[in-house]
């Protein structure tokens, strides 16, 4: 008898994608990536809990919803973008 594929947005078994923080961390990254990739079009719930490895229902524990997640990812991007001006500036 065949197993069943999981699909996208589930989480491989046995897999810890880690603490809370490091979840979220992932979570932004994962934002960011994808709408330097394909636009913020692209960055739905799915895609994001599957690039992180946890399930679609474990995003919304550590954002309310699609926009928040959106609005952390812009504010790290801001952050980064600052501190790589600020390092060339230094040289």
């Amino acid at each position: 008898m065949k197993r069943k594929k999981r699909g996208p947005g589930r989480p491989k078994k046995g897999k810890s994608p880690g603490t809370p923080e490091e979840v979220r961390g992932a979570l932004i990254r994962a934002t960011i990536q994808l709408v330097r990739e394909r636009g913020a079009r692209a960055v739905t719930t799915t895609s994001l809990a599957a690039a992180v490895g946890i399930s679609q229902s474990g995003f919304y524990q550590h954002f309310e919803n699609v926009d928040e997640c959106l609005g952390a990812a812009a504010v790290t991007f801001a952050e980064e973008m600052r501190l790589l001006r600020a390092h060339r500036l230094v040289r």
